[in-house]
């Protein structure tokens, strides 16, 4: 009997070992990204790195340290342990945010990718009829979502918290949106700037109405963009928050937002500069090297993130939404995967498998 006992009790620490065996990855994994990110948009397979080292120069890339990815990673495992939701929720590329997340092998650690973007190149059609949020501001959306759920908007205190980066409008925020040139985007910002909406620094006045807003930019010989402009002010000034949903309260996550340095203490230049996966955004698709003066990237300030952590530890957040550009990645902007772009990652060694 001793020893029957005896081989039971090894092949029982086998198992642990196993299950713990790159737990931390898995741990944090539970339902993910369904049909309204794939089949329900037109977006078919799943992308995945052959080599999965660069799994971690994506996830290097997207993070910009070790420690910004740990934190990430701290939060999302804490959310899936205490059960919290947890959305992307973004004025971006919705397509590009997607093969991200399959790529860095996270798609799982989130509910559904929510997506305001007006072009529908980067943001599809969803074909079930639900979830179509092009134009509508990220409170909009937030409110939809909570009435699915079956929670209320009232507040405080708060339920939850949308983490974004919407402290500043800039001409290079509307590039990205709007995919015009720079200096269209110049003279749409001095327009707006001359009008009274937006400051020097770029932070939108927050009593800058719809009206007013187009009518500025109607007046210049960009007047068919005053609609898609409008949309970008609403998306960017997240202060709706205190009218349309006080029970998911707005974090800046700019790094100014709470004095922080603008980079963690783990960075380093010499190692982002040597990241495959960085020189091939440099080199081939349009982002300014890091060093630059038109380096537009922010780093979520440490201190929210572990402020966020334990905010769900204690029990008392019920679901979460995060922006990507410049909130959970570095850098304005996804990678342009709904473009051709996985023949340049083939070109550097790089190869991306679609299963």
């Amino acid at each position: 009997m001793h020893k029957k006992s005896h081989r039971i009790n090894k092949r029982q620490k086998r198992q642990k070992r196993r299950s713990r065996k790159g737990g931390r990855g898995r741990k944090m994994m539970r339902g993910g990204l369904g049909p309204n990110d794939s089949a329900n948009i037109g977006l078919q397979g799943t992308y995945s790195f052959a080599d999965p080292a660069n799994q971690q120069h994506l996830k290097m890339f997207t993070f910009g340290s070790q420690s910004q990815h740990d934190l990430w990673l701290q939060l999302l495992t804490v959310c899936n342990q205490m059960n919290v939701p947890v959305y992307i929720l973004t004025s971006g590329n919705k397509v590009g945010i997607i093969r991200t997340l399959q790529l860095m092998g996270w798609a799982d650690a989130f509910v559904e990718v929510l997506c305001t973007h007006y072009d529908p190149s980067v943001n599809p059609d969803n074909s079930s009829g639900q979830h179509n949020f092009r134009g509508q501001t990220k409170y909009q959306v937030i409110q939809q979502i909570l009435a699915e759920r079956g929670l209320s908007c009232n507040g405080p205190p708060p339920i939850g918290y949308l983490l974004d980066d919407s402290g500043f409008f800039t001409a290079q925020r509307l590039v990205r949106r709007l995919k015009i040139d720079l200096p269209t985007a110049n003279a749409l910002v001095a327009a707006l700037q001359q009008g009274g909406v937006v400051d020097r620094y770029g932070v939108i006045h927050e009593q800058a109405d719809e009206d007013v807003v187009k009518g500025i930019i109607r007046q210049t010989p960009y007047g068919q963009y005053a609609d898609h402009i409008y949309s970008v002010v609403a998306r960017v000034r997240n202060s709706d928050f205190l009218r349309m949903c006080p029970a998911i309260q707005f974090v800046d996550v700019l790094s100014h937002s709470v004095a922080a340095p603008q980079t963690p203490p783990d960075f380093n230049m010499d190692v982002l500069q040597a990241n495959p996966i960085y020189q091939l955004n440099v080199q081939h698709l349009g982002l300014p090297e890091f060093n630059r003066p038109n380096a537009d990237f922010n780093f979520t300030p440490q201190i929210i993130l572990q402020h966020m952590i334990r905010a769900v530890q204690s029990g008392t957040v019920r679901i979460l939404f995060i922006d990507f550009d410049k909130t959970f990645q570095i850098w304005e902007g996804a990678i342009q995967f709904e473009q051709n772009v996985i023949p340049y990652f083939t070109q550097a060694g790089i190869q991306i498998n679609v299963q």
